[in-house]
């Protein structure tokens, strides 16, 4: 099979994944004294463990000494650059949706990221929320000019985002 095939075999199956994780996408973690929490899917979660799986079968290849064949150093530079890609990408994704708890209750907004400081805003300042559809992710720009970024793949995701000012949705 040629790897154009291959190519858009896999867009179509990540196409179908998606839609699927957008139809099955659950609501908002409830904690004590109302809190409500944002929990990764399980795109999400897919998403991770394909990362930290190819990069691990990467590094295996490349530290068990690469290709033997008469192109190895072309496929050795392609296995690293893939094998940074997925690092990448796990990086991202543990930041984004493992490495940070997002809460909100009434009016405010807490972000604890697991090194750092936690940040408290208001719902009411988001200025503008704007959201990509190539990413999967939603930015909330606050008036004073902070962002937080959040995946539309979390669970509550939908919740949070009806809770924000519709004035912020204005473009």
């Amino acid at each position: 099979m040629s790897a154009v095939v291959s190519g858009m075999i896999g867009a179509v199956v990540a196409s179908v994944l998606i839609a699927l994780a957008k139809r099955t996408q659950g609501a908002s973690t409830k904690l004590r004294d109302g809190w409500q929490a944002l929990r990764p899917g399980w795109l999400i979660h897919a998403a991770m463990a394909f990362c930290v799986g190819f990069g691990g079968l990467l590094s295996h290849f490349l530290l068990s000494g690469g290709s033997s064949r008469a192109d190895a150093s072309t496929q050795n530079l392609i296995a690293l650059l893939l094998f940074a890609a997925a690092a990448g990408g796990a990086t991202y994704v543990g930041w984004t949706c493992y490495l940070r708890t997002i809460i909100w209750k009434g009016d405010e907004l807490r972000v604890r990221p697991i090194l750092g400081h936690e940040t408290a805003r208001r719902l009411s300042d988001v200025a503008k929320v704007t959201s990509s559809e190539m990413r999967g992710e939603y930015r909330l720009i606050f008036q004073d000019g902070s962002r937080i970024w959040l995946s539309e793949h979390m669970h509550g995701a939908r919740d949070l985002i009806a809770k924000l000012p519709r004035r912020a949705f204005s473009d």
